[in-house]
This record gives C-alpha cells, structure tokens and sequence, in this order.
C-alpha cells in the first residue's frame, strides 16, 4: 500500500481511496479506521499518563478489577470499563473475545477451532488468548461476512 499526501486549495481535508479492488477487506478497515475518528487510549505506566494509539494495544483485559491494555512491549493500566474500550473502538478492530477480555483483530495471525465450540487465536507476536464459547459464533460471523452481529 502507498500513501501519499498533497497539498490544496481545497478548504475541508479529503481522503481518496483508489485501488483495483476498492472492496478489499483492507480498503474497508482503511474507510472505517478513517471515519471512527479514533481518540488515543490514555493509560497509565508507573507515575505518569500515556497516550496509545488504538492499533498499539494487542489486545485488554480486566484482572482483579483493574482494566490492562498490553501492548506486547508493556501492560498498562486503562480508566474505564472493557465494556466502554470495546464501544470506543470496535470499528478499528476491537472485538470482545471473553467476559474481561477483547481483542484487536488486526494483530490475529491464526485462528483454530478448539473444543466445546471455543477458539484459539494465535497473535502475530505468539501469544495465545481463547475466544469464549459465548463470543466464537460471534467471531465466526464476522470473519465469514466481515460484519458484527447483534
């Protein structure tokens, strides 16, 4: 992929998406990263606050109570709920896979079918989280029609 940025007259910042195939999964995640207007995450690392773009988290989880992002270099502490994480920023990747657990499904390298109905998602840094029985008929449908269901 190229990116290319011009400068001109024209008074509100446009956006051009031009490709063979302009219906490819990445020409839409392009289109809904662009259009959900993502916030940076703020997290908190020792005594100070820092900003993480959405697509640095691998994946969060509530352990004991406290919201964690991890990043694969770090774990960082996140205000807020997983609930309002997962609403902020589904239309980036984010898809809750467990109870206390989401995901950021462009870091999913592998996916395999595992007893009772559950999954395995191998990342593309080698850690392995499992997708809950509650949420795989979920994830199945989105990958098969690249859409949520409700």
């Amino acid at each position: 992929m190229k990116v290319r940025f011009e400068t001109s007259d024209v008074p509100e910042l446009e956006i051009v998406i031009r490709g063979a195939d302009t219906d490819s999964g990445q020409a839409r995640r392009l289109m809904k990263l662009l259009g959900s207007g993502a916030q940076p995450i703020v997290a908190r690392a020792q005594e100070e606050s820092v900003l993480l773009a959405p697509q640095e988290v691998l994946y969060a989880e509530t352990v004991d109570d406290r919201l964690c992002a991890c990043t694969g270099d770090a774990v960082l502490l996140l205000s807020g709920t997983l609930e309002q994480l997962e609403k902020a920023y589904a239309a980036v990747g984010y898809f809750r896979c467990a109870k206390s657990m989401l995901v950021n499904l462009m870091y999913v390298e592998r996916l395999r079918s595992q007893p009772n109905g559950r999954i395995l998602i191998t990342l593309r840094n080698g850690e392995q989280l499992l997708v809950s029985r509650r949420y795989a008929a979920k994830l199945r449908e989105k990958i098969k029609t690249g859409r949520d269901t409700e």
